[in-house]
């Protein structure tokens, strides 16, 4: 559908994709007066917790927005290494963060300047280049807009429409850097769970009550406050903590063998076999 030139809006940069990069540039934009919209896809902040690491710089920058004071409140915490890490700008050198909190602090700093904009609900079908700007073309609530901006900026990951749609077509692929010594490519299934430590109440007959365990220490014994990398050589895998303390996110990513089907071994069953050996201990552990 073709509309009126009259009806195109018109912004600085057009930032397609809401997660954490394209919130941030938003924050970052707004900061300094530019004006800018997001097209975002999905209505809601998507809940499932898919980045949870965080570096000093990823720090760094939510502190230029005014983020600090959430970091380690709502965010996440300092992460547990067998030695911990201080980056250069004395920072941590690691948080493992809950993205979606993440996401939602990063959105109330767009809403609260004048100059960014987060359009929900917002679906990309079009971009076209002129000579000294972008249009875009989206749906939401049913309706085509368009969009003119003087740049367009791509946020919506590997698989959105930027790069699937638009770059991809034109030849534009994302290769490997010909000055590593090496390429790697895989499949991993990722889990994020959120656990529920036993009690004497919920697990009556669980031994470790009678060596006068706590319900805390119990979880901690199953669930290590280390992250921990599993060099497995069958089948690398890494497990972690995440997110707050309080929050309880536990972390466990193995890679998916040649032969075998990624969505296949996310089901509960490939998942037992892989997983719950490591979370079974021997009895004699606790003699």
């Amino acid at each position: 559908m073709s509309l009126p030139q009259s009806e195109i809006e018109s912004t600085d940069v057009i930032i397609c994709g809401c997660g954490p990069t394209g919130a941030l540039l938003s924050a970052y934009l707004g900061l300094y007066s530019v004006k800018n919209v997001v097209l975002e896809r999905e209505q809601e902040i998507t809940q499932d917790p898919r980045g949870i690491a965080l570096d000093e710089d990823g720090i760094r920058y939510l502190q230029g927005v005014g983020l600090y004071d959430k970091v380690f409140t709502e965010i996440g915490q300092s992460a547990y290494l067998s030695a911990q890490l201080t980056g250069g700008t004395s920072h941590p050198g690691v948080v493992f963060h809950k993205q979606p909190a993440m996401e939602r602090g990063l959105r109330e700093v767009i809403s609260s300047q004048p100059e960014s904009e987060v359009r929900t609900g917002s679906t990309v079908i079009s971009i076209e280049e002129t000579k000294d700007s972008v249009v875009v073309t989206y749906k939401v609530s049913g309706e085509t807009k368009r969009i003119r901006g003087k740049f367009l900026v791509g946020a919506d990951g590997k698989t959105g429409f930027t790069r699937k749609n638009y770059l991809e077509p034109k030849g534009i692929i994302m290769e490997s850097n010909p000055k590593l010594r090496f390429d790697y490519e895989a499949v991993w299934v990722a889990l994020n769970w959120k656990i529920t430590p036993p009690t004497r109440e919920t697990h009556p007959e669980f031994p470790l009550w009678k060596l006068g365990f706590t319900s805390e220490q119990v979880y901690d014994s199953f669930f290590p406050k280390h992250f921990t990398f599993i060099c497995n050589p069958d089948r690398p895998s890494v497990c972690g903590r995440f997110g707050l303390t309080e929050d309880r996110l536990w972390r466990f990513e193995f890679v998916v063998k040649e032969g075998e089907d990624g969505l296949e071994m996310a089901k509960y069953e490939n998942v037992h076999k892989v997983v719950y050996p490591y979370l079974t201990h021997l009895r004699n552990k606790y003699k």
